[in-house]
């Protein structure tokens, strides 16, 4: 059980820097866009650093990022935020697998060729492509607040160990995620 006390505890933690960062978010939205559509991510990334949410130089712009990058924090997984490549910009990369991760909100992506035709070059030049939308990592609670689901941790945590066995902590939070949430995963 001290594996589920430990998960428990990384999951509220995480969540109380969810909320933190939603509140910061709804006054400095602006902010975070990027320069060319009037933002200044900079600005937007020094005051998350300061604020105690964010390593520096990662830079989640958006509540469903922001929760994305507590769970790969939560199973210690090293990555890159807002990560380039010759044919655009993605949300999340990890090095490990080569894999980039693009999460699909509501608001950016609503036009599905053009995903497809983005994943389609990502993987012609080598990279391993996930999508997870805003349903499968929160939900959202009154007012909108997005609240961190551990059946998205379980999904993410099964789909790195899927990729080649990755066994860093996995294994356990699977275990944990299961017990906590009475999901029984089959994999």
């Amino acid at each position: 059980m001290e594996d589920l006390d430990l998960l428990q505890k990384r999951f509220q933690e995480a969540q109380a820097k969810l909320d933190k960062f939603y509140e910061f978010f709804k006054e400095h939205r602006d902010l975070a866009k990027p320069v060319r559509l009037g933002g200044n991510p900079r600005e937007y990334n020094e005051k998350l650093s300061e604020l105690g949410l964010i390593e520096k130089h990662k830079s989640p712009r958006s509540p469903l990022e922001y929760a994305f990058y507590l769970i790969l924090e939560i199973l210690n997984v090293e990555f890159q935020t807002q990560f380039f490549v010759s044919i655009g910009q993605y949300d999340f990369y990890i090095p490990q697998f080569k894999l980039l991760v693009e999460l699909d909100g509501e608001r950016y992506h609503k036009d599905p060729a053009t995903d497809n035709e983005r994943t389609k070059e990502a993987q012609k030049n080598g990279y391993l492509i996930f999508r997870y939308t805003s349903k499968e990592i929160y939900k959202h609670e009154k007012d909108k607040i997005p609240i961190l689901k551990r059946a998205g941790l379980l999904t993410v945590a099964t789909d790195l160990q899927d990729l080649s066995g990755y066994k860093q902590n996995l294994d356990t939070f699977k275990f944990v995620v299961s017990n906590a949430t009475g999901i029984k995963h089959a994999k």
